[in-house]
């Protein structure tokens, strides 16, 4: 089940080289395009839109975090508790670079870096987007901006139904002209208020050069 729950937060499945319709959780159309953007289908003078937050979440890495992981792209290094977090010898996904179980199997989380820009006002309704081959009722719940070590970016958090169990799914999206990176830890959804902290802690050590 969790090689196929993984499958779908994977950015590089959810886009075609068409244009594609998609439904946002308040039920208004967007046009999905190839190049990352996206636009209302109906409502032209209207802008992109994300669910607002009223301040920036800062996280800075702990010095409980004794294990560093170096991405393979050279633009990021992940540190993490080793007495807390296992990393995961197998991977359930071919373009994730990590992925961790923690030491209670409640919790995972996964990291995956692409050479290529996205948009910022997009990409929380990509991640939603594509969760929705699993589960068309998929939604989006929050869109909150931070920053993890310095590196501006945004925490989404979404939701989506999984062989009859509800996920809440807890992403870290930040994007440049060197790439984008979508780190995101997911539990069930009556665990996630019990996870949370441990998946900021988590999150925390992305450290960027």
């Amino acid at each position: 089940m969790k090689k196929n729950i993984l499958a779908f937060v994977s950015l590089i499945t959810i886009f075609s080289l068409y244009s594609e319709e998609a439904t946002t959780k308040s039920g208004k159309k967007v046009i999905l395009n190839p190049d990352f953007t996206w636009k209302f289908a109906n409502e032209n003078s209207e802008k992109n839109k994300n669910p607002k937050s009223g301040s920036i979440v800062t996280l800075t890495r702990s010095e409980e975090q004794d294990t560093e992981l170096k991405s393979e792209t050279g633009e990021f290094s992940l540190w993490f508790n080793s007495k807390k977090w296992n990393r995961s010898g197998q991977k359930s996904n071919k373009v994730s670079e990590f992925e961790f179980e923690n030491k209670k199997r409640t919790g995972y989380a996964m990291v995956i870096f692409e050479g290529l820009e996205i948009p910022m006002e997009s990409f929380p309704e990509l991640l939603v987007v594509n969760a929705r081959a699993i589960d068309p009722n998929a939604s989006l719940i929050d869109v909150v901006d931070c920053k993890i070590n310095g590196k501006p970016g945004k925490f989404v958090k979404y939701t989506a139904l999984f062989s009859g169990m509800k996920f809440i799914f807890y992403s870290f999206v930040a994007s440049s002209p060197k790439g984008s990176i979508q780190f995101t830890t997911y539990t069930l959804e009556n665990r996630f208020d019990l996870e949370k902290e441990e998946f900021e802690k988590l999150l925390s050590g992305l450290v960027f050069p």
